[in-house]
């Protein structure tokens, strides 16, 4: 199976950032921990390792936080996704995200969507073909 969709990764936060990130003490809410690992970094990881998906976009969080946590680039880092920055909420985001990669199809998730795995992605990407 060779891969046919970019993926675009929503992780944006709120302005101020969640009251769940606050609590924890995260830069944001999709460096949560799950069993040992971020929800952010077992989402690039379940897409990175479906049959379907190639590569694509990480759009958020903000670049003041991006840039000051190093968690956002070692999760990247050896990827084949790239950071941009989010827009003002999660739909205009996407659109931008989408705009940006020119190029259907694409799947869209959330960077906090821990529970992804790539036999999930690979149905849903075989369905929707």
């Amino acid at each position: 199976m060779t891969a046919r969709f970019t993926s675009v990764v929503l992780a944006g936060e709120r302005p101020g950032g969640s009251a769940f990130s606050r609590e924890l003490g995260l830069a944001a809410s999709v460096l949560v921990d799950v069993a040992g690992q971020s929800a952010l970094a077992r989402v690039i990881d379940a897409l990175e390792s479906s049959q379907y998906v190639s590569g694509g976009l990480l759009c958020g969080p903000a670049e003041t936080v991006y840039r000051n946590t190093p968690e956002f680039k070692q999760i990247l880092e050896g990827s084949s996704f790239t950071w941009m920055p989010p827009e003002k909420g999660p739909s205009a985001s996407a659109l931008a995200a989408v705009e940006r990669l020119n190029g259907f199809p694409i799947l869209l998730t959330a960077g906090d969507h821990a529970l992804l795995t790539p036999g999930l992605i690979d149905e849903f990407c075989s369905s929707a073909l």
